[in-house]
């Protein structure tokens, strides 16, 4: 787990679990159904942002897996495991469902936090490029001081952090995935 605490005088905390569940939990599956190949790539691009109140199970789940890993008591890792492979289930069902992963009222609630979605598709693409915030502001065509404030509402942390975030979402993975040094990664990333 990771823990990101938000700026000065700010009162939010954090926590991100960072997991390949085709990696983690491809033994799981292939001995349980030899054909079946669970996938949650299909809805990247979705609006993920599952409320606690409509989805209790996904966020019980979510912060049980990250407290095992935290805590660390005896057995965590095959306890943090269970809970994950739950919560890509249950990520998984809700998907199958065709539900929208936001109902239609927090929807249309919505509609104005998309103005800021040219932004994080280009942070996920281009993250290893400098980036300015003028840069970013111009790519939902607003001032810079409505965007550092309708980005901070929507995603709760400033998009230098949010930028800084995937910068490192994105070395633990290659950290992971490769025998890269350090060096290497970070000059990448």
């Amino acid at each position: 787990p990771h823990t990101t605490y938000s700026s000065p005088n700010e009162a939010s905390l954090w926590s991100y679990i960072f997991f390949s569940p085709e990696d983690l939990f491809q033994q799981s599956f292939k001995s349980a159904y030899s054909n079946f190949e669970p996938n949650l790539w299909a809805i990247k691009g979705t609006n993920c942002i599952l409320n606690k109140e409509e989805h209790p199970k996904v966020y019980t789940l979510a912060t049980s897996a990250v407290e095992e890993l935290k805590q660390k008591n005896p057995y965590y890792q095959e306890s943090a495991y269970g809970l994950l492979l739950s919560l890509y289930i249950e990520l998984l069902r809700i998907h199958s469902r065709n539900e929208p992963l936001v109902d239609q009222e927090t929807e249309h609630s919505l509609k104005g936090d998309f103005v800021i979605s040219p932004v994080l598709e280009y942070i996920t693409k281009n993250y290893m490029m400098p980036i300015t915030i003028d840069f970013l502001a111009d790519l939902c065509h607003l001032s810079t001081t409505h965007f550092r404030r309708k980005f901070h509402e929507i995603m709760g942390s400033a998009p230098l952090d949010f930028l800084n975030s995937t910068r490192i979402e994105e070395a633990c993975k290659q950290l992971k995935s490769t025998d890269d040094s350090i060096l290497s990664i970070s000059e990448q990333v």
